[in-house]
Formats: C-alpha cells, sequence, structure tokens
C-alpha cells in the first residue's frame, strides 16, 4: 500500500526583494520639542490678553460708575464740568440734548433742544426728538426726566413709564434699551409730587441708528431752563 504525504505550498520569493532599502521610522520627538513651547506661548498670550481686557473692562466699569453717579445727581458744577469735558474732546462723538417746550401733543415721543444753552452735538445729529449715530462703537447714553404733578388726587394716580428705544433701517421694529416705571403721587398727604426718572448705560450702537426717550404722560415732565430734564450719549 503506498504512503500519501502531503507536502506544503512551495512560494517562491524574488531575489531582490533583498535589495528593497530600510527605511527607519519617523521620529516625533524634534516635533514634540517644538509644539510644546509654541503651545505654552499661546497659552500665556491667551492668559494675558484675559488679563489685559479684565483691566480695561473695570476701568471703564469704574468710569461709568462715577459717569452715572455725577449725572444723575442733577445740575451741579460737576455735571456741568462733564458737559464741557465731552463739548472739548472732538475725537469721540457725543451729544447732550435738554428740555424744550417743542414735543408734538401727539404721541408718547419726547423732542429735545440741541442747539442752545448746554445743548450741544459733535460727529452726532439730531432729528425729530431723535439722537443720530454716525460712528459705531461703545456708548454710555442717559436720559433724566425731573416729574412733578401740581395736583395729587387719587383718581388721577396711574402708572408713569419712561423709556429709551432704538431703531435703525436694519430692524424691523424698536428695540427698548431702558425702562423704568412708577406710580404717580404715591404719597397723597402732600398736593405736589415730584420725582426724578434716572436712566444710564452702556451699548454698542451702530452707525445709523436713531435714539429716542418716550413717556407716557409728557405733562408731567419739568424742563425749566433744560437742567431738569436732558438725555444725551457719548462714546467711550
Amino acid at each position: 500500500m503506498t504512503d500519501h504525504f502531503v507536502y506544503p505550498s512551495v512560494f517562491v520569493v524574488d531575489g531582490q526583494a533583498d535589495n528593497i532599502p530600510f527605511v527607519p521610522p519617523r521620529k516625533r520627538k524634534k516635533n514634540c520639542q517644538f509644539l510644546q513651547p509654541l503651545l505654552l506661548f499661546l497659552v500665556i498670550l491667551a492668559l494675558g490678553g484675559v488679563l489685559v481686557e479684565g483691566y480695561f473692562l473695570r476701568e471703564m466699569r469704574s468710569r461709568l460708575d462715577s459717569t452715572t453717579s455725577e449725572i444723575s445727581t442733577g445740575a451741579n458744577a460737576s455735571f456741568e464740568k462733564i458737559i464741557q469735558e465731552r463739548k472739548s474732546d472732538p475725537e469721540k462723538p457725543a451729544a447732550h440734548l435738554t428740555g424744550c417746550n417743542c414735543s408734538p401733543s401727539d404721541g408718547d415721543l419726547l423732542y429735545w433742544e440741541d442747539k442752545k444753552g448746554l445743548a450741544f452735538k459733535s460727529q452726532t445729529g439730531y432729528h425729530n426728538g431723535a439722537l443720530l449715530i454716525k460712528k459705531t462703537g461703545y456708548y454710555y447714553v442717559y436720559s433724566k426726566l425731573m416729574l412733578g404733578e401740581v395736583e395729587c388726587i387719587d383718581t388721577k394716580m396711574k402708572l408713569f413709564k419712561h423709556i429709551v428705544v432704538k431703531r435703525n433701517d436694519k430692524y424691523p421694529s424698536e428695540i427698548t434699551l431702558m425702562s423704568s416705571r412708577r406710580f404717580l403721587c404715591i404719597n397723597l398727604s402732600t398736593d405736589q409730587w415730584l420725582e426724578n426718572s434716572f436712566l444710564g448705560g452702556l451699548f454698542y450702537l451702530d452707525d445709523g441708528d436713531h435714539i429716542s426717550v418716550r413717556v407716557t404722560e409728557k405733562g408731567l415732565v419739568r424742563i425749566k431752563d433744560g437742567t431738569m430734564s436732558y438725555f444725551g450719549a457719548f462714546m467711550l
């Protein structure tokens, strides 16, 4: 009986394979040594930017608090000093508008004096009660109203609204920037009622923005000599 053996497959290898050059693996150590200092530099740069931005924000906040405090106190020497400083700085847009007997009888929009007395405009405009922004940037916007009622009768008690709005051809409707609400004649033990309403804040305004002030009761706004009620904005 003949034995059957299974022989393994035979592969022929090209002898030229011995001539294939040996390619050593790429060394990444140098790349890592280069990337680590670069990443460290970028982290330090980012942290430095955060610190610098924080410093400027703190300084801006301090200036805003100081300005708001001085403006909201009313017409005095410090307030007039602020107005003169803004007026004498030709590089930054600014405007200060004062109360006048020029508002239309219908609607809730207040009109302002933009030329006489303390009023002025620099790199800004004014049209039909609206302050026109001509340069994009951060602005401090403020509005102060002196409110008064000669006779306080219970049936006349109602809500007074003081609103600062902006509009632009880019927006479909007006946007409220600031607002305050208060009841008239809260203390009925006296006939006369007087109170201040002050709004102020920092906003990023675009070229072409129109800033206006609206109220619900125009007859309550006191406008004597332009120091009781005023409205303005200046770039920081």
